[in-house]
């Protein structure tokens, strides 16, 4: 009887979603989403959802991840139909991303505190070339730090020419390297960016 009900309610999403909203005397809801929610039609939101939400776009696919003894980006190429072969296929993809979410999202967010130290490093363009190529290419976890290092100072910059939120979530366990500040020197770097730490648990 539940789930028949259920079945009825999502039969009318946005009538569905307006009267749970209006009922429950929610002004609206801050939502994190991947890309694919304000980039395929089959992710679109209805009316009403985007009424009532507050997107929050998610950039850990801009980080790729680990898969097989290597590090790959072929989740953040899919969604945006532009394969990953090098480090500027992947800067080209990260400021696409920014042009896609720009006027529909009020921020982004990342967890990077389970995959990967809070602490960033400036490598130069170069030095994130060869290490994406060593990266790719078999296990390299220092390649992929610096790939990191690299695409989350281009994910600052766009986020402080936006002047968008960043939620940064740093953990809810112990976590080697979580501590928040360790984030300090991005905050002193790009003070455009208005940073929203979440957890930081214990600390």
């Amino acid at each position: 009887e539940v789930s028949e009900k259920i079945r009825s309610r999502y039969g009318n999403y946005d009538d569905w979603f307006r009267e749970v909203m209006d009922r429950s005397g929610t002004a609206a809801v801050i939502k994190p989403v991947h890309p694919q929610y304000l980039l395929d039609q089959a992710f679109r939101p209805g009316e009403a959802e985007l009424r009532y939400t507050y997107p929050i776009a998610r950039v850990d696919s801009l980080m790729g991840r680990d898969r097989n003894g290597r590090r790959d980006w072929d989740d953040v190429g899919r969604a945006f139909r532009h394969p990953v072969q090098s480090l500027d296929d992947l800067l080209e993809i990260t400021d696409g991303f920014f042009e896609c979410i720009r006027g529909k999202a009020v921020g982004i967010k990342q967890l990077q505190a389970y995959s990967r130290p809070l602490r960033f490093g400036a490598p130069a363009l170069e030095e994130a070339r060869r290490a994406f190529r060593e990266c790719t290419a078999g296990h390299n976890p220092a390649a992929a730090l610096t790939v990191g290092d690299c695409i989350m100072r281009r994910i600052l910059e766009n986020a402080e020419r936006e002047q968008l939120a960043f939620q940064i979530h740093t953990g809810m366990t112990h976590l080697a390297d979580s501590d928040p500040a360790l984030l300090e020197p991005l905050f002193d770097q790009y003070p455009g960016v208005r940073f929203v730490l979440l957890h930081a648990y214990p600390f």
